[in-house]
């Protein structure tokens, strides 16, 4: 078996000083010689290191980067691809590298570590192990496909969730959630256990490019609701408006500021969409949602929804599908 390291810094690659944590020149190589100390290497590997920074200083050009470095190795002799990833934007780059790389027959995990890998307290080194076995369970079974994210949390359980259904974490938490907790499944420390109630279709798009990003992502407004909130002025760049909802998918339809907001992106037809809610719901707040021209994406994940969104609206394309249509085609282990 032969895998690539892909290191980019993050928690992972950092080292605790005495008053914070920063970034260690050759700490990423110290990981694979932790890992080896710990768990042995039984398979051979190449290292590519294409930036190294915290994660919560990630941009677009970083992404980008990052999608061509996975997209250029999917073809070489690698049975797998692992890449070490701070944990503040990990759900972003697990859906980036989801759309990048589709249902690819090569495995791609995304291995984090909430401490840094000398305190012995951290899942960095537990989250890695997980990447090998499924890079190796992967060689033996061909529906273990596209991008991963094998993730231990405080329950002393190791997930295995899909790049592109991860949820943002809780406040004052290191965990990390699928959408409905419906993991790919579970890593014991000794083999896969696959989730029965995980489902997914086939890719129904090709994969998706982040070649037109830009360090910004200036067509996008994203938008989470709160009481009192005061509605933000609509820059003339932004294509289409992401409204999160409260917990059981409403918004506060009956204030009027959101209704004017909501008047004004119809009047410039600018694209809305709303995460977090289903179709059907009976909350009387939810009426007004299609005559304001607001669309409902199911299931996604909201950060999903955003970096698709961003991809599809910076690719060079002839589609003459309507934005929502794109939105909702299934790529990279989506339900």
């Amino acid at each position: 078996m032969k895998i690539l390291f892909i290191f980019t810094g993050g928690t992972i690659g950092s080292t605790t000083g005495d008053e914070f944590i920063s970034l260690e020149k050759g700490k990423p190589y110290k990981i694979i010689k932790a890992y080896e100390k710990k768990f042995g290497i039984d398979f051979s590997y190449d290292t590519l290191e294409p930036y190294t920074l915290l994660s919560e200083n990630s941009m677009g050009s970083n992404m980008k980067v990052l999608a061509k470095t996975v997209k250029d190795n999917l073809d070489k002799d690698y049975d797998g691809i692992i890449v070490t990833h701070g944990t503040d934007t990990l759900q972003y780059s697990g859906a980036l590298l989801s759309y990048v790389t589709g249902l690819s027959k090569v495995p791609v995990c995304l291995v984090s570590s909430d401490k840094p890998i000398e305190n012995e307290e951290a899942n960095g080194l537990y989250n890695m192990d997980a990447a090998v076995a499924l890079i190796r369970e992967a060689g033996k079974d061909d529906s273990i496909r596209g991008t991963f994210v094998p993730y231990k949390n405080k329950d002393k359980i190791t997930y295995i969730n899909r790049g592109s259904r991860m949820l943002s974490s809780y406040a004052y938490s290191a965990d990390m959630y699928s959408v409905e907790d419906k993991y790919y499944g579970i890593y014991d420390g000794k083999k896969i256990i696959k989730n029965d109630s995980y489902k997914e279709k086939e890719d129904a798009a090709e994969v998706l490019s982040a070649d037109g990003f830009g360090e910004t992502s200036d067509m996008i407004l994203r938008i989470e609701p709160y009481p009192g909130m005061v509605y933000p002025a609509v820059d003339e760049k932004i294509k289409a408006v992401i409204l999160g909802t409260y917990h059981s998918g409403t918004l506060p339809m009956e204030t009027e500021g959101l209704k004017e907001f909501l008047l004004k992106l119809k009047n410039k037809n600018i694209d809305v969409f709303i995460t977090g809610a289903r179709e059907g719901i009976s909350y009387e707040s939810t009426k007004e949602y299609k005559t304001l021209n607001v669309r409902i994406v199911e299931d996604l994940a909201p950060i999903a929804v955003y970096i698709k969104l961003w991809m599809i609206l910076t690719m060079e394309t002839e589609n003459k599908n309507t934005l929502f249509d794109r939105l909702i085609l299934t790529v990279g282990g989506e339900n």
